[in-house]
């Protein structure tokens, strides 16, 4: 009981922590990115932020669960560290949507939107994608993209937007964030059986990496990842 009290408190205070980060917002080392071309710091900065304010409570919901259900130190280590990277991926695929309004290209692209597009941007928000778009972008981009940020306005979101999309910055995010979670749940397989709960914990870190909409006709189907989940799948179909 004394465990799962510190986890919560600790949880409490990291996304307090990372509430006031984002908040604060990272313009200097965006502004430094902007000028050297060099995302590096800036993605960390972001990276922590996403880690404190959404991994750290995704991680101490699933670490308490796990200490209910008598895990052992391993397996609640791993668990712990999957469904942090589960939380910091889901941030990081969200930062993408924001530019599609909160759907899948194909959607907006046929004028489906659940939110006004790149709403972070009109409010001058430094998101995952603007970090990484300053070191694929050249130095007149970076300064465009620097001033349509800045302007906070629907033309200058819609400026700086073509210029994510343009750059690749979108498709290195999802890469990472399904790196992430796929490097995490190499840890976590071999560690917990095969049951259909397992299968949901997989299907929930493919979800929050691409966060692809659930009526999109289009969606990629995530590759075959050989588990010990996958026979157990094969064995109820038969």
């Amino acid at each position: 009981m004394l465990r799962i009290y510190q986890l919560y408190l600790r949880a409490l205070r990291a996304g307090h922590a990372g509430q006031a980060l984002d908040l604060a917002g990272h313009h200097t080392a965006f502004d430094e990115a902007v000028e050297s071309g060099d995302p590096r710091a800036l993605l960390e900065q972001i990276r922590t932020t996403h880690r404190l304010k959404t991994g750290r409570l995704v991680r101490c919901t699933a670490e308490i669960t796990a200490i209910l259900a008598g895990a052992d130190e391993a397996q609640l280590a791993a668990v712990s560290r999957y469904f942090e990277d589960v939380g910091i991926a889901y941030q990081i695929s969200d930062d993408v949507i924001d530019l599609y309004g909160q759907v899948s290209p194909d959607e907006y692209r046929q004028g489906i939107t659940v939110r006004s597009p790149a709403e972070d941007l009109a409010n001058a928000t430094v998101t995952y994608p603007v970090a990484h778009a300053t070191g694929l972008l050249d130095t007149a981009d970076r300064r465009r993209l620097h001033t349509a940020l800045h302007a906070r306005t629907d033309a200058g979101a819609l400026e700086a937007s073509d210029l994510l999309m343009r750059s690749g910055a979108l498709d290195v995010c999802l890469t990472e964030a399904r790196e992430l979670v796929d490097h995490a749940w190499q840890a976590l397989d071999p560690l917990i059986p095969p049951t259909l709960h397992k299968v949901m914990v997989r299907a929930l870190g493919w979800y929050a990496a691409q966060r692809v909409s659930e009526h999109d006709p289009h969606a990629p189907i995530p590759p075959p990842h050989r588990s010990a989940a996958l026979p157990f799948v094969e064995a109820g179909r038969e």
